[in-house]
């Protein structure tokens, strides 16, 4: 639209882009006649020739998705669209290569997160599903979550270093090192 009419007012322009969104045709005929006159130079109207013969080739496609029959959610078509950054980031970074199903199923889990839908995804695909505990896991947890019983500490090892060398020499002064507290 911004290449075909850049000679007309940006007014004529939201008027045709609202046309093509109501989705009229004789409204819009009237509007493409309408930027023809401001055109003078014959490449003008070449230009508005070619944006009337698209918007008639794709007449069906420029149909809005009610018109068209598909159902969209109030929240839109979802994230692919919008934002593929986030598939290619999570699926390329780092040299990752993916099965066929694993990208399927990754593809999916990053869809529902960013739609909001995995939560209730996973609470209708849990439902029904109870899995039978057996004693020697109840047992099992039971040790496990018992407190432990205190147990003391014996405390810092103190060591040293034999130094039969100057006090002035390496292993002096890593022995000197290790006898001195660090605090002081």
């Amino acid at each position: 639209m911004k290449e075909r009419l850049y000679f007309t007012k940006p007014a004529l322009q939201d008027e045709i882009r609202k046309g093509l969104r109501e989705y009229r045709w004789e409204p819009l005929q009237g509007l493409l006649d309408t930027a023809e006159t401001p055109a003078e130079t014959p490449e003008e109207l070449v230009h508005v020739q070619k944006l009337r013969q698209y918007v008639r080739r794709n007449w069906i496609s420029l149909a809005p998705l009610k018109v068209r029959k598909i159902a969209v959610s109030s929240s839109g078509m979802g994230a692919c669209e919008s934002n593929h950054r986030i598939y290619s980031y999570r699926m390329k970074k780092q040299g990752r290569h993916w099965s066929r199903a694993g990208g399927t199923a990754m593809v999916k889990v990053i869809t529902d997160i960013r739609n909001q839908e995995l939560d209730p995804a996973f609470a209708g695909w849990t439902q029904g599903v109870t899995a039978p505990v057996s004693r020697t896991f109840r047992g099992t947890m039971r040790r496990v979550m018992r407190k432990i019983p205190f147990q003391t500490h014996v405390g810092i090892h103190h060591g040293r270093i034999c130094n039969a060398s100057p006090s002035s020499s390496a292993m002096g002064k890593l022995a000197k090192s290790f006898s001195t507290p660090a605090f002081l």
